[in-house]
């Protein structure tokens, strides 16, 4: 009989090579880090076929002591989907289940309680002052225009009509193509959505533009020599300056303050790199 240990493994090599809409690898490790951290120590060795809605209820049980409501959600999803996945030759589950979100004792998300830390403008010229240019320069680049961490390091001086993520200094703006995962430059980017080109504020520009300087374009990031600097190492330095905070506390001060300026929210939505108004919200 099927052990959660042994269909885990199948269902995420399923998702790594299936020709619609395989998963990205930032997708793929957080779903291995689910299964890794949670389902394998808890219900590893329990079997499909007896795994029901008594067995679910004890497993979010067991989440609820050390997870939020979002994280038992999220991994609840993941073990409905590795029982879903075993199906007969013609496609049908062999394992049935009928969830009650109510019977399995299922947290309900509140997205106003969630931990979604912004950062204050006093912070944000503070981190730029106590900082190197490069560092200011990444600080101020996320503040005022809302990019990913991965894709500000995706940078490039390239041709801006090529298919990396570059700045352009005549029209001062950034031209979104394709984003950083773990130091490697993605084929294509998180969502179409993501595609986009952000025109940053005038004064952004020059401060882009005088960091540039002479450097040559060929194979050269804005953020890093030779190579893109790390996400690890730009934590790092981030958190020496303001503690507690991450690097998309910059991408909601970005909203908030496009939001005070009453802009059009589809415009924002389009800025941002989002799919949907609920994202973005």
């Amino acid at each position: 009989m099927i052990t959660f240990a042994e269909q885990g493994e199948v269902w995420i090599e399923r998702l790594r090579t299936r020709k619609r809409k395989p998963l990205k690898d930032s997708s793929l490790a957080a779903y291995q880090s689910y299964l890794d951290n949670w389902i394998y120590p808890i219900i590893g060795q329990k079997k499909l076929a007896k795994f029901g809605p008594l067995e679910m209820r004890d497993f979010v049980s067991q989440l609820a002591i050390s997870l939020g409501a979002k994280s038992v959600n999220e991994i609840v999803s993941v073990v409905k989907q590795i029982v879903a996945s075993v199906t007969n030759e013609n496609g049908l589950a062999l394992f049935p289940r009928a969830w009650s979100s109510e019977f399995i004792d299922l947290p309900a998300v509140n997205p106003r309680q969630q931990h979604t830390p912004t950062i204050t403008r006093e912070e944000i010229e503070q981190a730029i002052a106590s900082s190197n240019e490069q560092y200011g320069c990444l600080y101020a680049c996320l503040a005022a225009s809302g990019l990913r961490i991965n894709e500000a390091l995706s940078i490039r001086l390239d041709d801006a009509n090529g298919p990396h993520i570059t700045f352009d200094p005549a029209l001062s703006t950034i031209h979104v193509r394709r984003g950083l995962w773990r130091g490697r430059e993605q084929d294509t980017p998180k969502t179409q959505a993501a595609i986009r080109s952000v025109e940053v504020p005038y004064a952004l520009g020059e401060m882009l533009t005088d960091f540039v300087g002479n450097r040559d374009a060929c194979h050269c990031w804005l953020f890093g020599n030779g190579r893109p600097m790390s996400e690890s190492t730009a934590r790092s330095h981030l958190q020496k300056r303001i503690p507690g905070k991450g690097f998309h506390a910059f991408r909601r001060f970005f909203v908030n303050h496009r939001r005070s300026m009453a802009m059009n929210e589809e415009i924002l939505r389009e800025l941002a790199g989002h799919s949907s108004s609920n994202m973005t919200d």
